[in-house]
């Protein structure tokens, strides 16, 4: 899923960065945080699965 490549993207730009990734001065910093809002935010990667498996599938909520 989308979140999956950005918090992937960020984290392989955290190591390029080193610990200057972490500073407020650079936008990586900013970058990281919001990638990890949005797994939490959005729901678990799981639950989205979920969701659009029994929308596609045209299945009740009550199955799976």
């Amino acid at each position: 899923m989308c979140v999956e490549a950005a918090v992937a993207a960020a984290d392989h730009a955290l190591q390029v960065f080193g610990w200057r990734g972490y500073s407020k001065h650079y936008p990586m910093e900013r970058y990281l945080r919001d990638a990890r809002l949005f797994t939490i935010g959005g729901g678990t990667v799981e639950v989205l699965r979920d969701i659009v498996g029994k929308s596609v599938l045209n299945m009740p909520d009550s199955a799976l």
